[in-house]
């Protein structure tokens, strides 16, 4: 994502080079004493060094990494500011008393109060913990942005997809040939049929141009669309199950759909007997959603069409990141699949 919308700063964030970077930054962050273990400022004792280098130093690279690879993904990039400001303190008065404990010397510090020694020690180590902050949270900012572009990228892409492909010509063609046959055996069905089409076609591409939509209105075109689907199907049964309430609930158009077309696609004979059995759980802030289908004995030959489950899994992965979860469990007379994904209210 970064070579691609970042590119002058994609060398940054390359893995390759963070040993390099942290090298770097301590060296910048010691550079007066860097300065004088070369040569280029006066000297210090040997001894002086040693106290760096053991005791604070090493305080220094606890509190910081503690910070970055703990407090921070835990806490700050959770929405857990506080919980991470009193975490935060709590580590630099550890800090404080370890540098105490190590570095204060009454014989060095004579006359000199305590609590200017630990003033001292904050004010030296702050602007260490900061700069190393800011370049955390700068580079979190950067990858978000990169990845906010290419959610809206791809958005667009998947919306143009959607508009060519979802209306799937198999079943566009297989819903006029029941419509046609109805209208032979069952006249009087087919105006109801039609419209039934229709309300489809429309939800599709009108309704469904939002970048959301009701989770009440997705369960509803489910259902229509498996009504259409079976109209000559007399030997397919299909069971949706629905529990919770999906009122005032909102998610991405077609998000479900790609699955009902594959157990429709896949799992439906006409010579013997067939079912589709879809299950809506709705618990909080969670939508578990399940869909099995049987198979036929022997297994029939496509034509490639629609978005397929690997497309789908990528449109997961952009719009939830890995805050979902999806099993898939092919089995010799069984098909099915176990989504989870949060919800938006």
């Amino acid at each position: 994502m970064l070579n691609q919308y970042n590119k002058p700063l994609s060398w940054v964030f390359n893995p390759n080079y963070r040993v390099l970077f942290h090298i770097l930054f301590w060296i910048l962050m010691y550079l007066d004493e860097f300065f004088s273990l070369i040569g280029i400022t006066p000297r210090m004792e040997w001894e002086v060094y040693t106290d760096y280098i053991t005791y604070e130093l090493l305080g220094d690279l606890i509190l910081v990494y503690v910070n970055l690879y703990l407090l921070i993904p835990y806490f700050l990039f959770r929405n857990k500011f506080w919980q991470y400001l009193l975490l935060t303190i709590l580590s630099i008065a550890i800090f404080c008393v370890y540098n105490y404990m190590m570095l204060f010397s009454p014989e060095d510090y004579e006359g000199f109060p305590t609590h200017l020694f630990f003033i001292q020690i904050v004010m030296a180590t702050l602007p260490i913990l900061g700069t190393a902050v800011g370049i955390k949270v700068f580079k979190r900012y950067i990858q978000n942005q990169a990845y906010l572009k290419e959610v809206e990228t791809s958005g667009l892409k998947t919306e143009l997809a959607y508009l060519k492909q979802q209306i799937n010509p198999h079943f566009l063609f297989n819903a006029l040939n029941n419509i046609y046959v109805l209208s032979r055996k069952s006249p009087k069905e087919t105006p109801d049929t039609i419209l039934l089409l229709s309300d489809l076609l429309r939800y599709q591409l009108y309704d469904c141009s939002q970048e959301k939509v009701s989770l009440k209105g997705e369960i509803e075109y489910i259902k229509n669309y498996l009504e259409l689907d079976s109209i000559r199907k007399d030997k397919l049964e299909t069971k949706i199950k629905v529990e919770g309430s999906p009122n005032a609930i909102m998610i991405p158009p077609f998000l479900l759909l790609p699955f009902v077309e594959n157990a429709v696609k896949h799992g439906i004979s006409i010579d013997d007997k067939s079912s589709i059995e879809i299950f809506f759980n709705i618990k909080e802030e969670q939508l578990y959603f399940t869909i099995k289908n049987s198979k036929p004995p022997q297994k029939i030959q496509y034509e490639q069409g629609g978005i397929g489950l690997k497309n789908i899994e990528r449109r997961l992965e952009l719009l939830y990141d890995k805050n979902y979860t999806l099993n898939i469990n092919d089995k010799s007379e069984l098909y099915e699949v176990l989504l989870s994904v949060p919800l938006e209210r």
